[in-house]
């Protein structure tokens, strides 16, 4: 039975592009692989994530930046949080990005968020320890300008 592929690299970069992606872009994306269905790569034994990973890499470029939610939610549920260990809860692409060589992590607890790329250090610089309000993170990439691609997510992509 021949395997039905949904969609290949040079697609997903298209429709990046599509979307208003370009190089040197700072970019915050959430991905259900999952939900996107097959990549062709995968009759060549390349994963999904490595499809979708590589294809932002190559629009956005070395001088691009990439962050993706690694939340876990470890302060509510009265869990202890290591950056480099604790796994995300919202998902594979997340998780395992955030294992990737060059990745940093966010120290926080509850909404820690996972980045490669030139700006990753400003971002995560001396964050307060509150994860919403002036001056967090998610304020910081507002004021940053950073575009939101968020494919294959519910309404609740957060807990997804």
């Amino acid at each position: 039975m021949a395997r039905k592929f949904h969609y290949n690299k040079n697609k997903f970069k298209l429709a990046l592009q599509a979307a208003g992606i370009r190089k040197g872009d700072r970019v915050f994306g959430h991905f259900a692989t999952l939900k996107l269905g097959f990549p062709e790569e995968l009759a060549q034994g390349v994963s999904a994530f490595d499809v979708i990973y590589q294809a932002i890499m190559e629009v956005i470029g070395e001088e691009g930046t990439f962050l993706t939610p690694t939340y876990t939610y470890s302060l509510c549920k009265g869990e202890i949080f290591d950056p480099d260990t604790t796994p995300s809860s919202v998902g594979p692409f997340g998780e395992t990005f955030r294992q990737l060589k060059g990745v940093k992590r966010s120290l926080d607890p509850i909404f820690s968020v996972s980045g490669i790329g030139p700006a990753v250090d400003d971002l995560f610089h001396d964050l307060p320890h509150d994860c919403f309000g002036e001056d967090c993170l998610f304020d910081r990439l507002g004021k940053a300008g950073v575009k939101l691609c968020n494919i294959g997510l519910d309404l609740y992509w957060t807990t997804s």
